[in-house]
Parts: C-alpha cells; sequence; structure tokens
C-alpha cells in the first residue's frame, strides 16, 4: 500500500501541476483577451474624440464668421446704407422730429 501512495501522490502531484497549469493558460488568455478588447476600445474611442474635436473647430469657426458677419451687419454705415438703398429712407426733416421729455 505504501508502493501505491508514492505512486499516487506523483501521479497526483502531476494532476495538479497539469490542472494549474491549465487554469494559468486560462487566465492568461483571458487576460489577453481583455487587452486587446481594451486596445481596440481605446483606439475607437481616441478616433471619436478626434472627430468631435474637428466638429467642434468646425462650429467655432462658423461662429467666428457670424460673428463678424453680425458685426458688419449691424454697424451703423450698413444699417444706414440698407435703410436708404432697400427701403428708401431718409434723415428725418426737422419739422419730422419729437423731442421727448
Amino acid at each position: 500500500m505504501a508502493k501505491r501512495e508514492v505512486g499516487g501522490t506523483r501521479a497526483t502531484d502531476f494532476n495538479t501541476w497539469v490542472v494549474r497549469a491549465g487554469v494559468l493558460a486560462a487566465a492568461a488568455l483571458v487576460l489577453g483577451i481583455f487587452q486587446v478588447w481594451l486596445h481596440v476600445h481605446q483606439i475607437r474611442d481616441g478616433y471619436r474624440v478626434a472627430r468631435m474635436q474637428h466638429a467642434c473647430e468646425v462650429e467655432q469657426d462658423l461662429r467666428r464668421k457670424l460673428d463678424v458677419e453680425w458685426q458688419r451687419l449691424a454697424s451703423p454705415a450698413a444699417l444706414e446704407k440698407l435703410a436708404t438703398g432697400r427701403f428708401g429712407l431718409k434723415p428725418p426733416r426737422p419739422d419730422q422730429k419729437v423731442l421727448l421729455p
């Protein structure tokens, strides 16, 4: 019986080693797949951030252009030109002026 235990112990040790190696290999595989998954998502999110930054720059550029256009259209000279040219308005005559208290 002692010989069997020694032989059984060796077989048990070998089986334990194989199981532990299998568990470590499976854990390494899972960690590797998880790392690849994280890397893919990191790259995808990087492209998404780049697209959003580009869209933000386009919007900021449009905002600057609209501000310049607004300033041009709201200037007194542009308003006077529009009033006289398009609407046929003239400065008021002295008898048309009303002074408010």
